[in-house]
């Protein structure tokens, strides 16, 4: 088996093959990927996302509501009528 670790000396470029982390960081990181920088280095490279911890969890994301109902007719006369209502 060949021995894939290297060390940085003398201010020369090293790799990291590998991200360590605590269980409680892994929890925050996701989209993992070992991805080829041919522009860079003729070696891969390891990426995550770490987002902020203790924050709710939000599922497939946040709601919003679509364009379309906001243009449909009915709706927009009667949010309208909502907003008038409320400045007077």
């Amino acid at each position: 088996m060949k021995d894939n670790s290297h060390t940085v000396k003398n201010n020369s470029l090293g790799r990291i093959d590998r991200i360590y982390t605590t269980g409680n960081l892994f929890k925050s990181c996701l989209e993992w990927t070992i991805e080829s920088n041919c522009s860079i280095s003729d070696y891969q490279i390891v990426t995550v996302r770490i987002m902020k911890q203790n924050i709710p969890h939000i599922g497939k994301g946040l709601w919003k509501l679509s364009e379309e109902t906001i243009k449909w007719p009915p709706y927009a006369n009667r949010i309208r009528k909502l907003l008038v209502e409320m400045v007077n």
